[in-house]
């Protein structure tokens, strides 16, 4: 048993390495985010295979731009519309796993700007949507790179002068940090 686990993991590892970690398909996605007072919070979906939690991506469409693409499956896959932005704000790497081999893809991700959320959308019976802040949101999703792109648009949607949005000062600690005794 434990040798076919083994032999199991050897061509994995082999077929992954093969690629030479280039992607060979090209994505585009969409981080859906909405404000919750002076807060960004961004809208979650659980992947249809494993659970896990992700941004709606797909295949960009032929006779569609990138951008309206990210668009169209962030409708398919979350139930929400809104501005999409045309430029990307990063890329993230990750497995696309088939039926007896594993490859990399890359996937664009543009910034959507909630504007209406649906009760009923195309995919609601095969995934979970979640809103949630961005420390939330870096503890749910499980890849570093996507992880960096999420900061990125988290930084340029924070920062002082991201339309021009006034910003709440940090929040101070009301009570000091409790002290451990040691003998």
């Amino acid at each position: 048993m434990l040798r076919r686990i083994v032999r199991a993991l050897r061509a994995r590892h082999r077929r992954i390495s093969s690629q030479g970690g280039a992607p060979s398909t090209v994505q585009s996605g969409a981080i859906p985010y909405a404000w919750a007072g002076d807060e960004p919070t961004y809208l979650l979906i659980t992947s249809r295979r494993t659970g896990r939690w992700i941004f709606p991506k797909g295949v960009v469409e032929q006779d569609m731009t990138a951008a309206a693409s990210a668009a169209k499956e962030a409708w398919e896959e979350a139930g929400v519309r809104g501005d999409i932005g045309e430029a990307a704000i990063g890329t993230y790497r990750t497995e696309k796993i088939e039926r007896h081999s594993t490859r990399m893809i890359a996937v664009d991700l543009y910034p959507l700007k909630v504007d209406d959320q649906a009760g009923n959308w195309p995919e609601r019976h095969s995934r979970r949507r979640h809103w949630a802040t961005h420390r939330q949101a870096r503890r749910l999703i499980d890849n570093a790179e996507l992880i960096a792109v999420l900061d990125q648009l988290h930084a340029d949607l924070t920062a002082p002068d991201a339309d021009a949005r006034p910003r709440k000062p940090a929040k101070r600690r009301r009570h000091p940090r409790k002290r451990v005794r040691t003998r």
